[in-house]
């Protein structure tokens, strides 16, 4: 998987780590979110650059079970909806929250409401760290 990360030392690995999914195509963003997961909070972090990766893979991350879907906004050909469409099609994904984090300004009231209507939570870039962790916290519980 690309970039893939392993669990710190005194984390558990894969069998009882909680695992988050972070599609991210920005390089510095990814590195951004993953350093500040990776330090401030228990969970392995996956990443991925792009959402057509992510749907190749599926069999292994199915194995992996990710317990919360931490996407871009806009993703190399796909948006975080579709990709999300996707995955929560898989039965072993269907319960698994999905964050959205973006830099764009969703003003487009339709996608607001799809965004809303698929229960996915939206968190403007640039964002607080405390308010970015909070939220993560709470879909992971």
């Amino acid at each position: 998987m690309s970039q893939a990360q392993q669990p710190s030392e005194g984390q558990e690995q894969r069998g009882g780590a909680k695992v988050i999914l972070l599609v991210e195509d920005d390089p510095s963003n990814a590195e951004m979110l993953n350093l500040l997961l990776q330090s401030e909070t228990p969970y392995q972090v996956l990443n991925f650059a792009y959402g057509t990766e992510v749907l190749q893979r599926l069999d292994e991350i199915k194995a992996i079970r990710p317990h919360l879907f931490l996407f871009d906004y806009h993703l190399p050909g796909m948006t975080a909806l579709e990709l999300h469409d996707q995955l929560h099609q898989v039965k072993e994904f269907a319960d698994a929250p999905t964050l959205v984090v973006t830099a764009s300004m969703l003003n487009d009231e339709q996608v607001k409401n799809e965004l809303a209507r698929r229960h996915i939570h939206l968190l403007q870039k640039p964002f607080e760290i405390d308010e970015f962790l909070r939220i993560v916290e709470q879909l992971m519980a």
